[in-house]
């Protein structure tokens, strides 16, 4: 993204960490000519955290462009997770459930 390579797995560790939170996941969204944005989608309660630890525990590089708090993350029966149906979730979900960071 924006020229430098990007661990999804790496940012969701991160935001794990700083913001205490038990699950997340982040996905490469696709803005047409703009270029590709990291959204990331958390599995909490959005008045309990604070976007300014995310921007701090992330190298400026990582920008996540955008948050999203879901009740869970998509599954397959095998328990894995469907990054395909991140979007689509977030899309039913409240305005006031999504922010950019």
């Amino acid at each position: 993204m924006r020229g430098i390579r990007v661990s999804l797995a790496e940012i969701e560790a991160r935001a794990e960490a700083a913001l205490g939170v038990a699950e997340c996941a982040a996905a490469a969204v696709s803005h047409g000519e703009a270029g590709e944005a990291v959204a990331l989608y958390i599995v909490a309660e959005r008045a309990s955290l604070d976007p300014a630890l995310l921007r701090r525990a992330m190298p400026t590089e990582w920008v996540v462009d955008s948050v999203t708090f879901v009740p869970e993350l998509p599954r397959n029966p095998h328990g894995k997770l469907m990054r395909s149906r991140l979007a689509e979730m977030a899309k039913g979900l409240d305005h006031a459930e999504r922010g950019v960071v």
